[in-house]
């Protein structure tokens, strides 16, 4: 495990259950999303013009189904 693997281990076990769970949660909802569209790589390897379009379409989805 890398140091930058290990902090970020220690920040999340210092988050409330609630905001855990919301996280996921959300995360789970964003991979969804991805995989509607064909998006197979991770949010990180998403070079960041192809990622602002992502994201603006995944918010106009989500709100739709507000």
């Amino acid at each position: 495990m890398t140091k930058l693997n290990k902090t970020g281990t220690f920040i999340y076990s210092l988050r409330p259950d609630n905001t855990k769970k919301k996280t996921t949660y959300d995360l789970n909802m964003w991979r969804r999303f991805c995989s509607t569209v064909g998006e197979a790589r991770a949010t990180e390897n998403i070079p960041t013009e192809e990622l602002k379009m992502l994201l603006c379409r995944f918010f106009m989805d989500v709100s739709k189904k507000k």
